[in-house]
């Protein structure tokens, strides 16, 4: 069984733009995570995120300024379009300056047979990469979404910008599909 579609192309300039081809009539852009909202990490805030509901599971999406956790990081889309600073943080240099956050909550639902799958593709060099991010160790779980999980991730993490050989300082376009 697939979770979802869930589409995103991301920009790295002075921007990070990330875009998202409805899957169903239930993506909803610029919005809050569904109850319990955002676990992960100490002090991150809901919002900016794209969702998309179907069977009442829901898969959230969203970028914002790495180490970042009040509600100044969070980058606003804009018509499903995140756009970030490029080079690395300011406060750790060995991170990029942006970072992606998945949810996956299944809204009291089994995620029993169901896959998902993030896909990160580098629309300059053709180059892609894809992960299931359940499978992510330090995924961050609630007794108020059981079953489902949530992270905050930087594309400077070797596991997800080796293989598609991502510059932090470069200008350059992601596609970013999570089903």
């Amino acid at each position: 069984m697939k979770l979802k579609s869930f589409l995103a192309v991301s920009i790295t300039a002075a921007a990070l733009a990330l875009a998202i081809a409805p899957a169903s009539a239930d993506v909803v852009n610029n919005t809050n995570l569904a109850a319990p909202g955002v676990y992960y990490g100490a002090g991150n805030v809901n919002g900016g995120f794209i969702t998309d509901t179907e069977g009442g599971i829901e898969i959230g999406f969203r970028a914002k300024l790495y180490g970042v956790v009040d509600p100044t990081g969070i980058l606003t889309p804009s018509n499903n379009v995140y756009f970030a600073p490029v080079g690395v943080s300011p406060l750790k240099s060995t991170r990029a300056a942006w970072n992606f956050d998945f949810s996956v909550n299944p809204g009291g639902h089994s995620l029993s047979g169901a896959t998902a799958l993030i896909t990160i593709e580098d629309l300059r060099t053709g180059l892609s990469m894809s992960f299931d991010p359940a499978g992510i160790i330090d995924n961050a779980h609630s007794l108020g979404a059981p079953g489902g999980y949530q992270n905050s991730e930087n594309l400077i993490f070797a596991a997800f910008g080796g293989p598609i050989g991502y510059n932090p300082n470069v200008n350059d376009t992601f596609k970013f599909d999570f089903t």
